[in-house]
């Protein structure tokens, strides 16, 4: 054997050794991965992990809801679908004002003045407009659900506007005393009123008007029942107009 031999023996075994290191590197390249690369991927695996137990989740939950609706025959099915049409349209009743609605609020009068007049004008004992606007804002401000005044249901379209010494009251003129009724959290109700800085402190301490406010566990309130028509809007439905 030539003295060579082993020479080119040992060079072809460690050309073949590279050969096989190289071609098991992706895309022969050597990339060098970090720990906090790691814990990157880690974090958004446990996500995914998380995204698709909830989905399976609603996918049981789907399941099951077809099973039911697959075994109720087709009168229960009905019966269903009207209780949930019902539902909403007394929601949307509610909402509207032309439903009837009850339950805790408060019950508040407001009258002209009963003391003396101080100054040539007449108009500081009188209630105006304005004063049933400030409180009828401070309690929505408040979270009223439902007002009236005099029986009259507060709604969208409302118009308070006043009359000589009256108040016209969605077209109605009413005279004083003026009740004013409100659905919703009492204790927030009467605050903003017969607070520190209320407005109905400020008429029966400053202006001298009579303000009462009681609380009462359950408050009516009528419904609207005048005629809503719309003669320029309309609803706007997706891909119409501009």
């Amino acid at each position: 054997m030539k003295a060579w031999m082993p020479l080119i023996f040992l060079f072809s075994l460690g050309m073949g050794f590279l050969l096989v290191t190289q071609s098991s590197v992706s895309g022969g390249q050597h990339l060098y991965v970090s720990a906090s690369s790691l814990d990157y991927y880690a974090v958004n695996i446990e996500a995914e992990k998380e995204t698709i137990e909830t989905y399976r989740t609603l996918l049981e939950e789907t399941r099951l809801r077809l099973e039911e609706l697959e075994s109720m025959d087709e009168g229960d099915e009905q019966e269903a679908y009207l209780a949930s049409l019902q539902s909403e349209l007394e929601l949307y009743a509610m909402a509207s004002g032309s439903l009837a609605v009850q339950g805790p609020g408060v019950s508040i009068l407001v009258d002209d003045g009963e003391g003396e007049l101080m100054s040539w004008n007449v108009n500081d004992i009188l209630v105006h407009d304005l004063d049933l606007l400030l409180i009828l804002n401070e309690l929505k401000y408040a979270g009223a659900e439902a007002i009236s005044v005099n029986g009259q249901r507060i709604v969208d379209s409302t118009s308070i506007t006043c009359s000589g010494y009256t108040v016209r009251i969605n077209g109605i003129v009413y005279a004083p005393p003026y009740e004013i009724k409100a659905i919703g959290d009492s204790a927030r109700l009467s605050s903003v009123l017969v607070g520190p800085n209320g407005y109905g402190t400020l008429l029966s301490e400053v202006y001298d008007l009579v303000f009462r406010l009681t609380v009462e566990n359950n408050v009516v309130i009528p419904a609207y029942t005048r005629a809503r028509t719309y003669q320029y809007a309309e609803i706007a439905r997706e891909g119409e107009g501009n």
